[in-house]
């Protein structure tokens, strides 16, 4: 469909020159689709009376993508995993909000239908969707993630792009999957009475991996054998959880002392 925009046309006024080629649009349409080019028009500036506006620092494959994306005549140009990243940077660069809400759909309807997405896939829409202040598409990602592998050597946080984004929202994933963990955790946790609990520890204070001899201090982390070692885990589950909200205070202190996390 590149052929819709590469010839003028009876109703085209306008030139964009991108890369030394021409692409010729109508000025009208691009002014009710774009507010950026109707202040460029319509506002005093130099633009607003040329019949050819150079396009710098763009690539004409890139601004064909956004042209049969944004025009009428070409609406049904899908968005798709290769032309995503693109068209979601041009529609956000000339405030093209419609286009914007398709790109976020696109990635919404992708998570649906995609079984079991690749940790890849699932941290590129993850930082588009936090890069273009995609909110429904975040919190779409962060639900997905909540269901993926996150610390190990082929988890989430080794993904590539995961430090790209931003640290707000990888603490709000994190924290999250630490709600998620400890609901999960609840039921596991009532099957075993105090009396149980306690009975395990007094037996594993004996063991012989707590030993001063051992360690050269009174207690030490329990061994492979010990039944304290599920109680040793969600005590430090428990412990991750109170330094995590230390070191977020402005964003998690007041909601941690109120129910936890405020959830």
């Amino acid at each position: 469909m590149r052929e819709c925009f590469s010839s003028p046309k009876t109703k085209t006024d306008l030139a964009l020159t991108v890369e030394g080629k021409q692409l010729y649009v109508n000025k009208d349409m691009l002014i009710h689709v774009s507010p950026v080019f109707a202040v460029m028009f319509t506002g005093d500036f130099k633009e607003s009376s040329q019949s050819e506006i150079p396009l710098p620092d763009k690539k004409y494959g890139d601004v064909v993508e956004l042209l049969q994306c944004a025009f009428p005549s070409t609406k049904d140009h899908p968005i798709t995993r290769e032309n995503l990243d693109v068209v979601l940077h041009l529609a956000d660069e000339y405030g093209i909000e419609f286009l914007e809400q398709r790109c976020e759909r696109f990635i919404t309807n992708s998570l649906k239908v995609t079984g079991n997405m690749s940790n890849k896939d699932l941290i590129h829409y993850l930082f588009l969707a936090d890069a273009y202040d995609l909110k429904t598409a975040t919190k779409s990602c962060t639900d997905v993630a909540l269901g993926k592998e996150y610390g190990d050597y082929a988890g989430l946080n080794k993904t590539e792009g995961f430090e790209e984004i931003s640290l707000e929202t990888r603490f709000d994933l994190v924290l999250k999957r630490l709600i998620f963990i400890e609901q999960k955790a609840k039921p596991i946790a009532s099957q075993f009475s105090k009396e149980m609990i306690m009975k395990a520890y007094d037996k594993a204070t004996k063991c012989d991996c707590w030993s001063q001899e051992m360690y050269g201090k009174e207690r030490g982390p329990p061994c492979s054998s010990c039944p304290q070692r599920v109680r040793h885990t969600f005590e430090s589950l428990s412990s991750s959880v109170d330094s995590l909200a230390k070191c977020f205070p402005s964003r998690t202190q007041h909601q941690y002392m109120h129910g936890r996390f405020g959830y």
